[in-house]
């Protein structure tokens, strides 16, 4: 199985989100690459994009089973992996 640089998506963190509570999201995955934050929209619902380096889209995919839906500081987080992404 092809592993290569992806990206997930995880919607409705609340504005005071550290790249250390992404972190443990993942369980502090070392091969997290990146983690960027968006509130372009709504300040309230800030979007962190995680980019991995070496991760399958089969392992992608048991990550965002895992997140979306799950609860994070009373939210619901809404978790998806973006097929293309610059």
């Amino acid at each position: 199985m092809e592993k290569i640089q992806m990206i997930i998506a995880i919607n409705n963190l609340p504005s005071d989100t550290s790249i250390h509570d992404v972190c443990e999201l993942f369980f502090s995955d070392n091969r997290i690459e990146n983690i960027s934050f968006s509130e372009e929209g709504n300040a309230e619902r800030v979007i962190a994009w995680i980019r991995f380096n070496q991760m399958s889209r089969v392992e992608l995919n048991r990550n965002v089973g895992r997140l979306n839906q799950h609860f994070h500081k009373q939210r619901r987080l809404e978790a998806y992996a973006p097929l293309f992404f610059n």
